[in-house]
């Protein structure tokens, strides 16, 4: 394994127990926010042309967040579980893009402490069926995360504690940072990169899928691929290993099979890599 990627595991190892320890603290004072969106509309609902917005920033904390499409030609997005006011979402229209953030923050220190506030509520984003992100961004402590049917050309989800699925969607880009939790993918997926500590991820995909990179403590990746799909793999790691359905050819430290045409590297300690056939429907 290289030594580079081993010093990598070992830094994003530490900065996890970092922000972990910072999660707990702000539990006990009650608050755990982003910076504050400045100028933004505080209400548990909203809606927005989506022919105005080309990218959805989304800063949440606990709670679940979920995201659908429907045959509609806004976006609308609502929130349930705010117990005060002052715990009500705060949400920003600029330019090209839409910001909707878990709460105004307190104190603009990036983390705020002392805010009395719920740190679970759920927020649900619908999108127009036929709408096309640039650019979409979930940032979260600790929500379970569920998205439906959405085409996005970048698709970054970062997630402390939680479960994060993806269902049908179509997505260029994915870039997935996740702690103690679970991804679970089922799409259409041109490129994608997981970073996880102590977290399992599956990834179910269609053809055309062009790259899979990992970085991983403790964590195994499944990935399922169609019948005729050609990859090459590359497994570096400690007590990691590779299995599969797919007949291989050995060269190196790479196994082929097919054309070779989808790239697979995985770099970890601890943890498995499975390569799987795709169920067909």
């Amino acid at each position: 394994m290289r030594t580079s990627a081993i010093v990598r595991i070992v830094i994003f190892s530490v900065v996890i127990a970092i922000l972990l320890g910072i999660m707990v603290v702000g539990m006990l004072g009650n608050a755990f926010l982003f910076n504050t969106t400045t100028g933004g509309t505080i209400s548990s609902e909203g809606s927005v042309n989506a022919s105005e917005i080309h990218s959805i920033e989304v800063e949440w904390v606990g709670g679940s967040i979920t995201v659908q499409t429907a045959d509609t030609d806004t976006i609308t997005f609502s929130e349930t579980g705010a117990k005060k006011e002052e715990d009500t979402m705060v949400w920003k229209q600029t330019g090209g893009g839409l910001k909707i953030q878990f709460q105004e923050a307190k104190y603009n220190f990036g983390i705020s402490f002392g805010f009395e506030a719920s740190l679970n509520k759920d927020l649900l984003i619908t999108v127009p069926k036929d709408w096309t992100a640039k650019e979409f961004s979930i940032e979260s402590v600790s929500a379970d995360i569920e998205i439906a049917g959405i085409t996005a050309k970048n698709f970054e989800l970062d997630n402390v504690s939680g479960t994060c699925e993806l269902k049908d969607c179509g997505i260029g880009e994915l870039d997935v940072n996740t702690v103690s939790g679970k991804v679970d993918l089922n799409g259409s997926v041109q490129n994608v990169s997981l970073e996880a500590v102590s977290a399992n991820c599956q990834l179910f995909l269609s053809a055309g899928t062009k790259q899979i990179d990992m970085e991983s403590v403790s964590g195994d990746l499944t990935v399922y691929l169609p019948a005729d799909q050609g990859f090459t793999a590359s497994i570096e790691g400690i007590g990691g290993d590779l299995s599969t359905d797919f007949p291989t050819t050995v060269s190196g430290s790479k196994y082929i099979h097919g054309d070779g045409s989808c790239k697979i590297e995985a770099e970890g300690v601890s943890g498995n890599v499975s390569i799987r056939k795709r169920p067909t429907p």
